[in-house]
């Protein structure tokens, strides 16, 4: 594990150091959802700063964003910050975006200043985002 997570009045801060892996995102969305908390969780703040690059599968990536949709059925008012500038943990986060599942609203910043702002908005509806596709895309299969 190269992250340590710790839950604030309404939210989940992570801070991830080293590799960041696609087993890590997974475990980090267990780690929100079977906790009692995860009701009244209104953001993720995921800061891959310390981030040296990822290792991850596009497959196993895609199934955390098709379960966080359903996992937005319970709660729909969870704001996804990430704070990243390494190429790399763009990447995986883009990967996670293309997945066309993307239940919460989500933003990169490049401060945890920033993405602090950002998460502690008041929420409008219209952040929710439509449904997703059927069918997520290829991702050039």
């Amino acid at each position: 594990m190269t992250y340590h997570a710790l839950w604030e009045s309404s939210g989940l801060f992570v801070r991830q150091a080293g590799l960041a892996t696609d087993t890590d995102l997974v475990e980090l969305t267990q780690l929100a959802y079977g906790d009692s908390r995860f009701c009244d969780l209104r953001y993720v703040l995921l800061d891959l700063l310390g981030c040296t690059g990822t290792r991850y599968d596009v497959e196993i990536v895609t199934r955390v964003a098709a379960t966080n949709w359903a996992a937005s059925l319970t709660n729909p008012r969870i704001r996804l910050a990430v704070v990243a500038t390494q190429p790399q943990a763009l990447a995986m986060t883009q990967v996670y975006v293309d997945a066309g599942f993307s239940p919460f609203p989500l933003r990169v910043f490049s401060s945890i200043e920033a993405a602090r702002q950002w998460v502690g908005l008041p929420w409008h509806e219209t952040e929710r985002p439509a449904a997703p596709p059927l069918l997520p895309p290829t991702h050039g299969r």
